[in-house]
């Protein structure tokens, strides 16, 4: 008898892991973020951009001097990032512009950054529906 009661008990924890095993979940969202970058400065800046990761680890980065004419701006685009949400961050010698983005809120991130005449940053920034 207390075979029995032992074996159904394993048979009911077993059937109960069962559905643990996580076959079914749905995997996380793939997001991208595009960043495109304008210039309003006479001068050339060193330009940094930074992505990192929920855990805190830097998945991408960018520093590239910005020329004062649009023909040579740098570019950044990242894709198929599934730990966020994520912080960007953006930084010339005279300023540091800091946001978050998660790809479960928007999939594709499209960032415009502006760098204006005393290296000062400003940006904006939009979910796109568009799929690439």
């Amino acid at each position: 008898m207390h075979r029995r009661a032992y074996l159904g008990g394993v048979a009911m924890a077993v059937t109960g892991l069962s559905g643990c095993g996580g076959g079914e979940s749905e995997p996380p969202v793939a997001g991208e973020i595009d960043v495109t970058f304008e210039t309003r400065a006479s001068q050339s800046y060193m330009l940094r951009l930074e992505l990192v990761d929920a855990n805190g680890d830097v998945v991408d980065e960018l520093e590239s001097e910005f020329p004062p004419d649009q023909d040579d701006a740098p570019s950044f685009f990242a894709s198929g990032l599934t730990d966020g949400p994520y912080t960007v961050t953006i930084s010339t010698d005279a300023d540091t512009q800091t946001l978050e983005w998660s790809p479960e809120d928007c999939r594709r991130f499209e960032l415009r950054v502006i760098l204006l005449a005393d290296g000062l940053l400003e940006y904006s920034g939009r979910c796109s529906t568009a799929e690439s």
